[in-house]
């Protein structure tokens, strides 16, 4: 009988300090899956062909909208600038400018982000500095995407 009661006692004190525990952690059970299984970040990108004369060609991409300004003063041609945006949005401009002073020459930008356009194949006549493009990039730009689960 007092083994049983001393089962009985530590039985429950462990019962009580587990349940305890649970309580005090804010212990949940686990929704039902699938869960994700990643987190990818979809890419804003600034790209700009090279045109003729790469080495001429040259841009600024800046605004409230993006959070890391991009200065190009040359050479600016056949290149891929991963773009920070401003989570809570608001305007860019896209400015173009060429050292020799005739126009980017065949050379063109695109800038995508939250998987939209929002300009595309903009190019320059003269020597710039020329706002190409302005516009306003939404506080509500979706840049996270998870994998496994839509």
């Amino acid at each position: 009988m007092k083994k049983m009661n001393f089962t009985l006692r530590v039985w429950s004190l462990l019962c009580m300090a587990f349940l305890g525990w649970g309580v005090a952690n804010a212990q949940c059970p686990a929704p039902a899956g699938p869960y994700p299984t990643a987190v990818t970040q979809l890419p804003a990108t600034l790209v700009v062909t090279a045109g003729s004369y790469a080495s001429e060609v040259g841009f600024q991409l800046n605004g409230a909208g993006i959070l890391t300004p991009i200065n190009v003063a040359s050479n600016g041609g056949g290149t891929t600038t991963n773009v920070t945006l401003n989570p809570a949005g608001g305007a860019y401009n896209f400015f173009g400018t060429d050292t020799y002073g005739d126009g980017w020459n065949g050379a063109a930008a695109t800038f995508t982000a939250c998987g939209t356009t929002f300009f595309q194949n903009v190019t320059l006549a003269g020597a710039g500095p020329t706002l190409l493009a302005s516009g306003l990039i939404p506080a509500s730009c979706d840049t996270f995407k998870f994998k496994g689960v839509q």
